[in-house]
Formats: C-alpha cells, structure tokens, sequence
C-alpha cells in the first residue's frame, strides 16, 4: 500500500513539521498514486491495510494516521462516523468514470476509511457525481474545469462536503456545495430485504397517471398503485389531479406504507392498517354527522309544517267566530225580475228610434 515507517524514523529523515500521537503508526498513502491492492471496479476505491500498521493509541482507540496533499499528518475518519454535510479536503484520483450508466463520476481521496470483517482498515474514497447519464462530453469537460479552478494551486486539495453515506456497502458521496439538510439522511437500506406487511414511513417522490413512487429508505422507491388510494378513498381518483387535489398525495408528503409485494424488483406499497382504521373511524363520523344534519332537517321541516297549521286553525276559528257575531247574516238573493227576462231589444230600439207609431 506504501511505505510505513516508525516515528522516530520520520522524524529523522523527514525535515517537514507534522504532529502524531505518541506510540502511533502513520500509514503514509499518496494520494494520485494508483494501489495495487484497490479494486479495478473505480466505483468502490478500497485500499486494505494490514493489521501490524495499526496501534493502539494512548486515548485506546484504533486510528490509521495519513499524509495528507498539503503535507499535514491528518488522521483517516471512520466512514461510521460521516455526517451528511461535513466538510471534507480531498485531492482528485486519476480513475475516473465518465461513462456511467447513472451518469459521470470523479473519485476524490478524502481521508476516509473504516475496518473491514477481518479487522483491517480500508481507505475509502469519495464519489461524486457530476451529472445525470446521457450528459454530452463537452459539459463534462466544462464541469471538471471548473472542479480543477477550485482547488488549491499547490496542494490539489479541494473543500467538499458529505452528501450520502451507505455504511452497509462502504460507500459515501461528497458534492461541492453543502447538501440540503432537510433531505432524508438515512441509510439507505437494500429493497430486497423488505418483506411483506413490513411497516415504513415514506415521502412521495413522484406523481403519476397510475400512482406515486414512495421513498421509502430503501435502495429503490415503491409505487402505491391509483386503485389502492381509490379503495383506501372509497371514490374515483382522476390521475395526478385526483391524486394530488383529493388524496393530498403531493410530492413531498409523508405517508405511513406497508409492503405489499416485492417480486422482480418491483415494490409494491399500500396504506398501513392503522391508516385505514383512521380513515374508516372518521368516515363513520362523516356519516353520523350527516345523518345527524338530516334529522335536524327533517325536525326542523316538520316544525314549520307544523306552525302553518296552526295559522290555518288560527284563521279558521276567527272566521267562525266573525260569522257568529249578532246582526250578521248573509243576504238573500234578490230575485231576478221576470220582465229582464222578457226584455227585446229590437223593439227597445224601434222605441228609441219612433218607429213604433208607424
């Protein structure tokens, strides 16, 4: 991995100035020198270091001390001990992978690294990315030039900070401005390993004509399918519009999911019990509030009904009592003279007009 040598020897051969702890090895690892114990894949830079480098120091913890680019003794952090956002001073390696599936990729030596099943340490190096797959090259170029401005004229070294950490595989990704603190941090857990009923938390990625894509932690998102909202919902849910305006499924909702199926890589997610139970208990609640409205209704209905009636009693009787008061009596009807009905009007008007002399 590189050449190791005792403090005192350091002491006497190097004339630079640099602090380690008493009784402690340095592991000494060039920085754009390629290991020939790392991995061929650049994805995963691993250097091991053997057991004898490592020493007990006096605070009784295991550390690997390195030379860092800037010549200042900095010791390796332990990848467990990551935080999303922590500055770290790193210099470019020269593997590079510019044609990823998932897009370009840089790997930096940060000062990372952590002990292995066996007990040995292994430097870790940082990924990051540059961009999404199908980038043209001439953005590529124009990135890492920009990269290259950054860091120190001297030294290489360039500031970057933590944007994912994946202890269980070893990995971790740095970015050049400090990541969103209110992300997710977890760690992302393999999806293979969810099995069925299993209960999580997940925030709504994506919103689609068929359902919403749920982060749910794991390595890859689950989909919780239009027709299972529309069975939680008891009603028709039209698309993103019904998704989002009714079910309240925006993008960056939180919703508690269960497992449903995970089969082929595909996961599947539905509404937890309690979410159901939750949402029946206030659908009962609906409908006795409406039922509730509708005897209120009906009462009040009947109320009014009620009180006409009592106006027409009210009217009735007064008439009653107006046609028995003293001197009220209906008039008889006169009776229709006999001459009217024999009445001509051709002669009335022969009468008129003296036509009758003649």
């Amino acid at each position: 991995i590189g050449p190791i040598f005792l403090i005192s020897s350091l002491l006497i051969l190097s004339s630079e100035s640099f602090h380690v702890p008493p009784h402690a090895y340095a592991y000494v690892y060039p920085p754009t020198a390629i290991n020939p114990k790392i991995n061929k894949s650049p994805v995963s830079l691993r250097a091991t270091v053997a057991e004898s480098e490592i020493k007990i120091i006096n605070d009784g913890s295991q550390r690997i001390w390195y030379k860092r680019a800037d010549g200042n003794w900095k010791p390796r952090i332990d990848i467990r001990d990551l935080k999303i956002g922590q500055r770290l001073f790193c210099t470019k390696l020269r593997n590079e992978l510019l044609n990823g599936k998932t897009g370009p990729k840089l790997f930096y030596e940060c000062g990372v690294g952590q002990m292995d099943s066996n007990g040995k340490w292994q430097v870790i190096n940082g990924m990051l990315r540059l961009g999404k797959a199908g980038m043209k090259s001439s953005v590529v170029k124009k990135k890492k030039s920009r990269l290259k401005a950054k860091a120190d004229d001297v030294s290489g070294l360039i500031p970057l900070y933590v944007s994912r950490v994946h202890i269980a595989n070893g990995k971790f990704e740095v970015s050049t401005e400090i990541p969103d603190m209110d992300k997710e941090q977890r760690e992302k857990i393999p999806a293979s390993s969810l099995k069925h009923g299993k209960e999580l938390i997940g925030t709504v990625k994506k919103v689609k004509p068929y359902g919403v894509f749920v982060d749910v932690g794991a390595s890859r998102n689950g989909l919780l399918h239009i027709s299972t909202v529309a069975e939680l919902f008891g009603c028709y849910v039209d698309k993103e519009k019904g998704l989002i305006g009714e079910c309240g499924l925006e993008r960056g909702a939180k919703i508690q999911v269960a497992v449903q199926s995970n089969v082929n890589k595909r996961l599947a997610l539905d509404f937890t019990q309690k979410v159901k139970d939750e949402l029946a208990r206030e659908r009962e609640r609906e409908a006795e509030a409406k039922l509730q409205a509708e005897k209120e209704k009906e009462k009040l209905n009947t109320k009014v009904v009620v009180e006409i009636t009592d106006v027409e009693a009210d009217e009735e009787a007064m008439w009653a009592q107006f046609g028995a008061a003293p001197g009220y009596a209906e008039e008889e009807d006169e009776e229709v003279d006999d001459d009217y009905s024999r009445y001509d009007e051709e002669r009335d008007i022969e009468d008129s007009l003296g036509l009758d002399s003649y």
